[in-house]
């Protein structure tokens, strides 16, 4: 049983919950047709607001590996936060310019096409999974389920939509899960008693099974928290020679930083409230791994901040949210392309009355900016990732009403100061190069 079939349990539970709309079903397309339908519109251009620096200036605190994470504080605490809420415009200034193409998912039989920020061109895609972007911006791959299981395909596009790569679906395969690099994909495999990964070169067809047989790996079957390896516990650095995975040890919950070459542990974190931290994610050059750890001491009901742990196992604590708020919760979030800067989904309100506020933390001062731009997406599930641009500061990403469930995608200029809304009723999941940029 792949994900893919394993949707119709996901459906029960999003009847109950509300939490996601329905899958979209858009037309197929063998080789995706051009639409000249521009949705971006111009406004004139607004005065922007200058571009405010975070408060705090301290560098992120190191943990030895062999500490618990959760006990151990600063003697000076950073300050909060910066806020600098960005104005949302109707649509873009007339004299602003955007390059590359971005991956836009429809919702509720929408369809999903990319879209050219240039002239506003659509390319609409076929019935797929949910696209993911290669680091470099290049490609663009999904799962083509326009078939019926088990004749899906892992299809890879450029950003004009033209196929690059097509791979046949095997029927132990059960998630498309990421970008390892530029050139491999990371594959959730359905084994027992613990999920293993295959790493797939799409462009050459050559595959690679990781079994997950690491000391002490958890073997309890659970949804767990990690993100994309929802049934995984594993997280593998794009060299192949770190993995991040869950122990199980009776009486005691921790992850451990495991060096693959050596066969040994670089690092082991344990983490009483949260059990295993959440949806631990590598910089695009594997040298840092984030992963969100509720700093909670039992009092609270949310203490969450983002802690680094570096490829030797050392861990430090990047935010510091938690000291200065009753409660902290970071939803979904996201590495820079240059991996200087993390971009987040984060809320004080337990109430989820003030929706989420997206902050950007710099990962080399630990200076944190409150954009605002509130979403309610909690309200109705979580979040989804903020995408970042491949030219400079820029970010896209959905914001949904506090109201209903709609959904306007967003772009934010965090050079020029302003936000504007470039869409509405979808979610972006890529900005890939324009094929003239590519070296």
């Amino acid at each position: 049983m792949d994900k893919y079939k394993f949707i119709s349990i996901i459906f029960i539970l999003i009847f109950i919950t509300g939490c996601l709309p329905t899958t979209p079903s858009p037309a197929i397309a063998t080789n995706p047709p051009s639409e000249k339908t521009p949705e971006i519109q111009h406004t004139s251009t607004p005065q922007p607001k200058a571009t405010a620096s975070p408060t705090h200036t301290n560098t992120p605190t190191v943990i030895p590996a062999t500490m618990t994470p959760t006990s151990t504080k600063t003697v000076n605490s950073p300050g909060d936060m910066e806020t600098h809420c960005l104005d949302i415009l109707d649509s873009l200034p007339t004299d602003s310019e955007y390059r590359g193409t971005v991956v836009l998912q429809g919702w509720g039989g929408d369809a999903d096409y990319l879209m050219n920020l240039a002239d506003g061109k659509r390319t609409k895609l076929p019935k797929i999974s949910e696209d993911i972007v290669s680091p470099n911006h290049r490609y663009n791959a999904y799962v083509d389920w326009t078939n019926e299981y088990p004749d899906y395909k892992i299809m890879v596009t450029d950003a004009n939509g033209n196929q690059l790569a097509a791979i046949p679906w095997k029927e132990d395969w059960f998630e498309l899960a990421q970008w390892l690099d530029d050139q491999r994909l990371v594959i959730i495999n359905e084994d027992y008693p613990v999920y293993s990964t295959v790493v797939l070169n799409p462009f050459t067809g050559e595959q690679k099974e990781l079994a997950s047989n690491y000391p002490n790996i958890q073997t309890t079957f659970q949804i767990s928290q990690w993100g994309k390896y929802n049934f995984n516990e594993t997280v593998y650095d794009p060299s192949l020679t770190r993995v991040l995975y869950m122990e199980e040890v009776p009486g005691d919950n921790a992850f451990v930083l495991w060096d693959i070459p050596n066969e040994k542990v670089l690092g082991r974190y344990t983490n009483d409230i949260y059990d295993y931290g959440q949806k631990p994610k590598w910089s695009p050059n594997g040298d840092r791994l984030a992963i969100i750890i509720d700093e909670n001491d039992g009092s609270r009901l949310s203490a969450d901040d983002i802690h680094l742990i570096n490829r030797d196992g050392e861990i430090s604590r990047l935010t510091f949210f938690s000291d200065n708020h009753a409660y902290s919760r970071i939803d979904e979030y996201s590495w820079s392309p240059d991996g200087r800067y993390i971009t987040l989904w984060w809320t004080n309100d337990s109430g989820a009355k003030d929706g989420l506020q997206l902050i950007i933390v710099d990962t080399q001062t630990g200076k944190a900016t409150n954009y605002c731009m509130p979403n309610f997406a909690s309200k109705y599930g979580s979040a989804t990732v903020p995408v970042w641009s491949p030219y400079g500061m820029q970010l896209l990403f959905d914001i949904m009403s506090p109201y209903n469930a709609k959904r306007d995608v967003i772009l934010a200029d965090l050079d020029k100061g302003f936000a504007a809304k470039i869409g509405e009723g979808r979610t972006p999941f890529g900005w890939m190069v324009e094929t003239q940029d590519i070296p």
